[in-house]
């Protein structure tokens, strides 16, 4: 969109109009977001020169302490009485270096001073369309407005953020925890909308695999119960995957019921038996229990393995197991 208004110096020949009539402007409005072409009626004004902040000081009533490059502020210009002159946006693109954009008044004013007095500066004008109608511009300028346009930026940056590896799901989430109030089903379509992708899941991971040759301990807890009344009673493990860059590792991992701490741990880039049996040697050598201390899982092959069950014999444990894939509870 452009603002098309034909009155005085607002007039931008050459321009169409966007919508014919108000109901789709509005529908518009409500549904989508505009972006807007703001290239032609704002003037540009290129300060560069080593007295730029001096004349931007003499002739403003702005503070410029605390203004580094690549920010921007509001720039209010007056005459030495204090009577205000105009304003717009400054941009401090370089060391020494600005761009003044916004009405002409402003910009008119800081030339004149620049050009009548002794500031070694260089000036550089980049006409607004009212009084460039080629309408050819150093610097094209666009902004984004309406319901969706804050939505569709931030979902641009959590994805970037995110290495571009969230989908509409994750992308949700933070958009939640940011205090945006949003259903997902928006967020979808505002990444379909972007031609944003996230990172597809390829298939998981199995962990548990029962030996169906083996005889499985009892499961000692009632009704899954994990409950213990003090520490290294009652003991839960079990075995997750862990994606890398190089790969999937599985992670073998033992809890503590009572304190809900991760007593040992180990991790391999196999399933064999020795991956929870180095998890037990670990979790035996911090915590070195007292024997009958039950020791909980599901009934996969490397906890029902003779190795295994022998090293829980000589520690004086007591195993408990419940079904394949309910361990660490």
């Amino acid at each position: 969109m452009l603002r098309n208004s034909q009155i005085g110096p607002y007039a931008f020949p050459g321009v169409p109009a966007e919508f014919t009539n108000w109901r789709d402007e509005q529908r518009a409005w409500r549904e989508s977001c505009v972006l807007f072409d703001q290239s032609h009626h704002m003037t540009d004004l290129y300060i560069e020169g080593p007295d730029a902040i001096r004349l931007l000081s003499d002739f403003g009533v702005n503070s410029f302490e605390n203004f580094g490059v690549k920010k921007a502020k509001q720039f209010v210009s007056c005459n030495p009485d204090g009577y205000v002159i105009g304003d717009g946006i400054l941009f401090h693109l370089e060391e020494n270096s600005f761009s003044l954009v916004g009405r002409p008044t402003a910009h008119n004013w800081v030339q004149y001073q620049a050009e009548s007095g002794s500031y070694e500066v260089r000036l550089e004008r980049d006409e607004r369309s009212a009084a460039n109608p080629t309408g050819r511009r150093k610097l094209y300028r666009y902004q984004i407005q309406g319901p969706n346009a804050q939505l569709t930026e931030k979902v641009r940056e959590i994805h970037e953020r995110s290495g571009g590896t969230y989908g509409y799901v994750r992308v949700h989430v933070e958009l939640r925890a940011l205090g945006m109030r949003c259903s997902r089903k928006r967020v979808a379509r505002s990444i379909r909308k972007a031609a944003l992708k996230g990172c597809i899941h390829g298939r998981s991971k199995r962990t548990t695999r029962q030996d169906v040759n083996a005889v499985p301990a009892p499961d000692l807890l009632v009704k899954r119960n994990f409950y213990a009344i003090a520490p290294n009673k009652l003991w839960t493990a079990n075995i997750a995957y862990v994606g890398t860059r190089e790969g999937f590792v599985y992670l073998a991992f033992i809890l503590d019921v009572y304190s809900r701490r991760v007593v040992g741990w180990s991790m391999a880039n196999h399933l064999r038996t020795e991956l929870v049996v180095d998890a037990l040697n670990m979790a035996l050598w911090r915590r070195k229990p007292d024997v009958g201390l039950i020791y909980h899982t599901d009934r996969g092959a490397q906890y029902t393995a003779l190795s295994f069950g022998k090293r829980l014999e000589e520690a004086g444990i007591v195993p408990s197991m419940g079904r394949v894939g309910l361990g660490a509870g």
